[in-house]
C-alpha cells in the first residue's frame, strides 16, 4: 500500500480506501506479505490493473479536470509542489 501511495501520491488512508474500493468491485485481492504478516499486498492482473486506472482517471477528468479547466488544475498542481515537504533523500 505503501508503494502505491506513493506512486499516486495519495495519502496511505486514501490509497487503502480506494482499494477497498477495487478489491469490493473484483479487480483487485489483497494478500498477506509472506515476508511480513503486517504487511498487506493489493494484486491485480495486468487487465484489471489498466481497467481500475482508466476509471480512475474518468473520474478524475469529469469530476476535478472537467470543472476547473486544465490551466486551472496545472496551476494547482504547480502550487501543491511548492508546499510538498523535500523528500528525504534530498536532504
Amino acid at each position: 500500500m505503501n508503494e502505491v501511495s506513493r506512486l499516486l501520491g495519495f495519502s496511505t488512508a486514501g490509497t487503502t480506501k480506494l482499494i477497498d474500493r477495487l478489491c469490493a468491485s473484483g479487480l483487485v485481492e489483497r494478500r498477506a506479505s509472506p515476508a511480513d504478516r503486517r504487511v498487506s499486498m493489493a494484486e491485480a492482473g495486468e487487465r484489471a490493473a489498466y481497467q481500475a486506472a482508466s476509471v480512475i482517471a474518468d473520474v478524475l477528468r469529469s469530476r476535478f479536470v472537467g470543472p476547473l479547466g486544465e490551466d486551472r488544475v496545472a496551476a494547482m498542481v504547480e502550487s501543491f509542489a511548492l508546499l510538498a515537504p523535500a523528500a528525504p533523500d534530498s536532504c
